[in-house]
C-alpha cells in the first residue's frame, strides 16, 4: 500500500474512534446496555448474545467508548479475515486494499453503537470462512475447522436469528464441492448444538418468549410498505455497492489476475460462496418485504463483507483503489459531520427533536446537568417508572454512569417490545414504597391515583423540554399487579408449546 493509503487509514481509524466517544447512547442501544447489566441466560426481544457481549464491559465501566470497544475491534477482525482469505488470489498489494474497502465502506465505518447485528456480523463472517476453507480442505478424520465454523454459527444465531439465513449458502456451496464428506455436517452440527440447546432451554424455562414474540406478536403487525422497503434496499446498495460499482466506469479496460498461482477454480469457488451468501439472505428479506414486513438498514450489515468478497475478486488493482480512496473521502466526510453535530447538539440538532422527542434529545444530551437537577426530587424513591422501554433505559444509563443506582421499570402495559422489564421489576418487593413516574408524553393522574394513598404530580422542565414527574406514596404493588400486569402477561405470553412460564405463575402467586 501507499504511504497515502496509510495515513488515510490512519485518520479515518481516528474520526471512527472518536465518533464513537462522542454518538449519545440512545434508544435501543441503552436497551442492550440495561441487558448487559442485568446478565441473564435470555432476553424477551432476541437471542442473548448482545447482552453477554456487553456484560463484561459493564462490570467496569459505562464510558460510551468502553463499551464500543468489541464494535471496533469487529471491524477490524472482518476486515482481518478478507485480507487472509483473499491473499492468495490477490496477492500482497491488493488484498490490504480489499480489507481497507470494507472498513472504508459508509455502513460498517459509521456502526458504532451496540446492537445484535455487530456480533451477528463478527460471529457469521469466521464462521462461514472456516466453513469454507474446512469443507475444501477437510483430509483429516475430525476437521476442527467445521467444528469451530458451527460453534461460530451459533454464537451468530444467539445473537440474530437472521444467522439462519446464511445455511442454504452453506448447503449450496457444499454440495458444489467435491470430495466433500458427510461427516463434515456433523461435526458443524455438533459445533452449533450447544448454543441452540441453551436458547432452547432457556426458552421453554421462560414463556418461549422470543419465539412467542418474533412468530406470533411481532407479525401480528404490518410494518411497512413495499415503497419503504425498496428505499431500503436503495439506501443499502449505494452506501455498499455505490464506490464498488463507480470504480468500474473509472477502470473499464482494467482487467483481474492473480498474484498467485491458484488456479482458476479456487478463485470461482470463493467467488460462488461470497455470492451465495450475500444474495440468498438479500433475495429472502426481499420476500418479506412483499409480504408486508418492515425491514431495517442495519440488517444488512452481516452480509456487507460477502458483497466486498465477491466484488473484489472481480477487480484489478486500479479498481480496487479508487473504491477504496472514494470510500474513504465520502466515510471520513460523514463521519466528521456527525462528529461536529455530537459536539454541539444544541445548536445543530436541537430543532429537529420536537414533543415527546424534545425531552429525550435534552435528557441525553446533558446527562450530568439532569441528574444534579432531579435527584432530590428521588429522594426516598424505590423504583423510577418510564413511559416505554427506551426512555426507561436511557433513564437507567444516564443515572449509572453518574453513580446514581435506582432501579427502574415501565409503567403499565408498556409496548409489546421491550418487556425485559417483566423479568428484571420484582413488583413483590415493592408493597407500600415511595414511587416515581415519569414520562415526557401525555400523564393523566387519575388514571394513576389508586394505586397509591398519595400522588403528587410536578409539571417540570428541562431546558426547555417539558416533563411529568409524579412522587406515589404506599405503592399498592398487588393490585397493580393483578389489575395492570396480569392482563398484559396474558397478552404477551401466551400458551405455546408448553414449557414453564415463571411471569404467569408469579402473578398466580400474587
Amino acid at each position: 500500500m501507499s504511504r497515502a493509503l496509510i495515513w488515510g487509514a490512519a485518520l479515518l481509524a481516528l474520526i471512527k474512534i472518536s465518533l464513537a466517544a462522542v454518538f449519545p447512547v440512545f434508544g435501543d442501544e441503552a436497551y442492550y446496555i440495561f441487558w448487559g447489566s442485568h446478565p441473564a441466560g435470555g432476553y424477551y426481544d432476541l437471542p442473548p448474545m448482545v447482552g453477554w457481549w456487553l456484560a463484561l464491559l459493564t462490570q467496569f465501566s459505562l464510558n460510551p467508548l468502553w463499551l464500543r470497544i468489541f464494535n471496533l475491534l469487529t471491524a477490524f477482525l472482518v476486515a482481518l479475515g478478507l485480507y487472509e482469505i483473499t491473499l492468495p488470489l490477490l496477492g500482497k498489494s491488493r488484498a490490504p486494499m480489499a480489507s481497507l474497502l470494507f472498513l472504508f465502506l459508509p455502513l460498517p465505518f459509521l456502526t458504532v453503537i451496540s446492537f445484535p447485528d455487530v456480533p451477528l456480523l463478527l460471529f457469521g463472517f469466521l464462521s462461514s470462512l472456516l466453513f469454507f476453507k474446512g469443507v475444501q480442505n477437510s483430509k483429516l478424520r475430525f476437521s476442527p475447522e467445521v467444528f469451530l465454523s458451527g460453534s461460530l454459527w451459533g454464537a451468530a444465531f444467539l445473537s440474530k436469528y437472521f444467522a439462519v439465513f446464511l445455511l442454504p449458502a452453506f448447503v449450496i456451496w457444499f454440495a458444489l464441492v467435491q470430495g466433500r464428506r458427510m461427516r463434515d455436517v456433523f461435526l458443524f452440527a455438533l459445533g452449533a448444538t450447544p448454543f441452540v440447546f441453551q436458547h432452547l432451554w432457556w426458552n421453554r424455562n421462560h414463556c418461549w418468549a422470543n419465539f412467542v414474540f418474533n412468530l406470533i406478536t411481532r407479525q401480528k403487525v404490518y410494518e411497512g410498505s413495499v415503497y419503504q422497503t425498496f428505499g431500503f434496499f436503495l439506501v443499502y446498495l449505494v452506501l455498499v455497492g455505490g464506490p464498488i460499482l463507480l470504480s468500474v466506469t473509472q477502470f473499464r479496460n482494467t482487467s483481474f489476475s492473480t498474484d498467485s498461482g491458484y488456479e482458476s477454480i479456487s478463485l470461482k469457488r470463493l467467488r460462488t460462496f461470497f455470492l451465495l451468501l450475500w444474495l440468498i439472505p438479500i433475495l429472502i428479506f426481499a420476500v418479506t418485504a412483499l409480504l408486508g414486513r418492515g425491514q431495517g438498514l442495519h440488517w444488512l450489515l452481516y452480509l456487507t463483507p460477502y458483497f466486498v468478497g465477491w466484488s473484489v475478486l472481480f477487480y484489478s488493482e486500479a479498481r480496487i483503489r479508487f473504491a477504496v480512496y472514494f470510500s474513504g473521502v465520502l466515510s471520513g466526510t460523514l463521519g466528521l459531520f456527525m462528529i461536529m453535530a455530537f459536539l454541539f447538539p444544541d445548536s445543530m440538532l436541537s430543532h429537529f427533536f420536537k414533543g415527546q422527542r424534545a425531552f429525550e434529545f435534552q435528557l441525553l444530551s446533558h446527562p450530568q446537568a439532569f441528574v444534579t437537577e432531579i435527584k432530590p426530587e428521588l429522594e426516598g424513591v424505590s423504583e423510577v417508572f418510564l413511559g416505554g422501554y427506551t426512555l426507561a433505559a436511557e433513564f437507567d444509563d444516564v443515572f449509572r454512569r453518574f453513580d446514581q443506582k435506582i432501579p427502574v421499570s415501565v409503567w403499565a402495559e408498556g409496548s409489546r417490545f421491550g418487556r425485559v422489564f417483566d423479568w428484571t421489576s420484582d413488583l413483590s418487593t415493592l408493597e407500600g414504597k415511595r414511587i416515581a413516574i415519569l414520562t415526557a408524553g401525555p400523564f393523566f393522574p387519575g388514571e394513576r391515583q389508586h394505586y397509591f394513598s398519595s400522588l403528587r404530580t410536578l409539571k417540570k422542565e428541562f431546558r426547555g423540554a417539558p416533563y411529568t414527574l409524579a412522587i406515589g406514596e404506599s405503592f399498592q404493588a398487588k393490585k397493580y399487579q393483578n389489575e395492570v400486569i396480569r392482563p398484559a402477561i396474558e397478552k404477551y405470553y401466551p400458551d405455546f408449546l408448553g414449557g414453564a412460564c415463571s411471569l404467569k405463575e408469579n402473578v398466580d402467586a400474587h
